[in-house]
């Protein structure tokens, strides 16, 4: 995560709206390293990707890296509920890409009500990485 300046941005905002101890979630999990490295800074980070490869991939990292993430397998489209708990930041890199506007105003709008800061980035003509 350090070589890459897309990313180490993205972290810097998550951490910029999340203070020791907050609660934090990030959808798509990816590798797991944006919420391994929040939850190394003191906050309560979890975490969610669909594909449950993904879910292990990412516990085995937290705990070779000894961070304290929870993670599980989930929906960014059943997140919201009533009795769901709130969070300071809810965060996410890349995904929303692979969905249609109307889905992507449905996901986003879940995780306003949820929480007090949402932080999400897409690839664009600027991704360092071809598709």
């Amino acid at each position: 995560m350090q070589r890459s300046e897309f990313q180490h941005g993205h972290l810097r905002t998550v951490l910029r709206h999340c203070p020791k101890c907050a609660r934090t979630y990030e959808v798509g999990i990816g590798t797991g390293l944006a919420a391994i490295r929040v939850s190394l800074r003191g906050a309560a980070a979890e975490g969610i990707d669909i594909s449950p490869v993904i879910v292990e991939r990412a516990r085995q990292a937290n705990n070779l890296l000894g961070g304290m993430s929870e993670f599980g397998a989930g929906d960014l489209f059943q997140h919201y509920r009533d009795s769901a708990p709130r969070y300071q930041v809810i965060h996410y890199q890349g995904g929303l890409e692979h969905f249609t506007v109307h889905e992507i105003r449905a996901a986003v709008a879940q995780h306003v009500a949820l929480a007090a800061w949402v932080v999400f980035s897409v690839p664009s003509a600027y991704y360092p990485f071809a598709g």
